[in-house]
């Protein structure tokens, strides 16, 4: 499935007490958040779910290729396998983001003949 709309996932690093919500809000550009001291990288591997703000609140709300997913890095042919493993994982999460679309759709079917709700894409 092609989309017009490209999303980049970042892990984002910044002091405590900085209100980054805030500043999303007030429209803050990039530059805005260089000079505040916060720094971005990509957030790689990762299967996520981001509430209201597209902010990743907890760690409960994620897991991203990496840690106990990995194997030992200290194996003679570690990148072979790692490679491997990180495209089942890609697999993987693909189908789960799809599953998920598709329970939530059944569901939203069965909230709106349960409420009386006409549904206009049909």
């Amino acid at each position: 499935m092609n989309t017009r709309i490209k999303h980049v996932l970042l892990e984002v690093f910044y002091e405590d007490g900085l209100d980054i919500e805030k500043l999303f809000r007030e429209g803050a550009t990039f530059d805005d958040f260089k000079e505040k001291d916060i720094s971005f990288t990509y957030a790689d591997y990762e299967l996520c779910y981001a509430g209201k703000t597209g902010i990743v609140q907890t760690l409960d709300d994620f897991v991203g290729f990496g840690g106990d997913m990995d194997i030992d890095p200290s194996l003679s042919d570690y990148h072979e396998h790692n490679e491997q493993l990180k495209k089942e994982w890609e697999k993987i999460a693909k189908r789960k983001v799809q599953e998920g679309y598709e329970e939530y759709m059944l569901l939203k079917k069965n909230y709106m003949i349960e409420h009386g709700i006409k549904d206009d894409l049909e």
